[in-house]
């Protein structure tokens, strides 16, 4: 499993353990499964796509722009949210 946080400028907004996600770079998506190699990446505005670990929920999340950390199973993603109240 991967341990997901979504953090924006104001608090931890999501927080989840997934088995997949897919997110939006500058090079084209990304995905991320369990054990990939680390990673730190810029992300454009698009569509964060997770996938929860009984893989039958999908959720996506869109974003103006971000950065991603991945190590050790666990993804952190810094971002903007588009319409979030």
């Amino acid at each position: 499993m991967i341990n997901f946080s979504l953090i924006t400028q104001n608090k931890i907004f999501y927080k989840e353990e997934i088995s997949k996600a897919v997110l939006p770079s500058y090079t084209g998506e990304i995905t991320i499964l369990k054990n990939h190699i680390p990673l730190i990446s810029i992300l454009k505005r698009g569509k964060i796509k997770i996938t929860k670990t009984d893989k039958s929920e999908e959720k996506v999340f869109e974003i103006e722009r971000g950065i991603i950390r991945f190590v050790n199973n666990n993804l952190i993603v810094l971002a903007d949210l588009k319409n979030v109240e």
